[in-house]
């Protein structure tokens, strides 16, 4: 968000998306591996993209997207974990961006087992010692984790 407001839920982001567009019903017939979708210029109509309900400028999820730079504190705290891990999830990822796939890379380096969770190929299906295709949705909620 412009305003550096982060505090929205996934679910308060479809309200407002929904309260700000609701006449826009367009559905894919196709969703990728990484749960993108392709719309044409004329599904996409007059949607309007929602606005921060603090300042009503621009949200941007807290995410990075492909071409941006992951931030470095992000980057430094992840390699962090990896070194304190003795295994590798990758949970809804098809590892095409260096910055997601070279963690699968130090894991290798590591020689820690990596398990990945994706519908569709991943970047790392050759790394994994375990792979399955499926929704993270229906499987992750059936993971138990022992630390």
């Amino acid at each position: 968000v412009d305003c550096g407001y982060k505090s929205l839920t996934r679910e308060e982001l479809q309200e407002i998306i929904l309260k700000q567009n609701p006449n826009w019903t367009v559905q894919s017939n196709t969703i990728n591996p990484d749960a993108d979708v392709h719309l044409t210029e004329d599904q996409l109509g007059d949607f309007q993209p929602p606005r921060c309900p603090r300042c009503s400028g621009r949200i941007k999820p807290d995410v990075t997207f492909f071409g941006d730079n992951v931030d470095r504190r992000l980057v430094d705290f992840l390699k962090e974990q990896l070194s304190k891990s003795d295994s590798v999830l990758v949970a809804g990822s098809s590892l095409e961006v260096m910055s997601s796939y070279r963690f699968i890379l130090a894991a290798q380096q590591l020689k820690m087992p990596i398990a990945i969770i994706n519908i569709g190929r991943t970047r790392g299906d050759h790394a994994a010692q375990l792979k399955i295709s499926t929704r993270c949705g229906l499987i992750l909620p059936h993971i138990e984790i022992n630390s």
